[in-house]
């Protein structure tokens, strides 16, 4: 499939939605202006069809790493949720691993 690709994608299917900490959802709702609760998050299946009627041919999905693990203002995707919407969709996603710089070589070595 031609078409563009879109390097950074942040994914919000409705398992991630209910991963994320009510504060996200709450500020992720009031930045474009929805109810957090109308939030559901889109099915991969969903994400692709939008990613069609757009031209995108392919997303690069960022398991995200905000902020440090102890503090209670971060979100973390788990690496598992990003690959296996990789797995289900090669063709169509591919995965990028968000890292914590203060980690060091400890939150490299999770890459493994």
């Amino acid at each position: 499939m031609e078409g563009a690709i879109d390097i950074v994608v942040n994914p919000y299917t409705p398992e991630i939605v209910r991963l994320r900490p009510s504060w996200s959802r709450e500020f992720f709702g009031d930045k474009i202006g929805v109810a957090a609760e109308t939030l559901a998050g889109l099915t991969a299946e969903e994400f692709i069809a939008k990613m069609d009627r757009a031209g995108v041919a392919h997303a690069l999905l960022v398991a995200a790493r905000s902020g440090p693990a102890w503090h209670p203002a971060s979100f973390r995707l788990p690496y598992e949720v990003v690959a296996e919407m990789v797995r289900q969709h090669p063709d169509r996603f591919s995965g990028l691993a968000g890292i914590d710089p203060t980690e060091g070589m400890a939150g490299l070595r999770q890459l493994e």
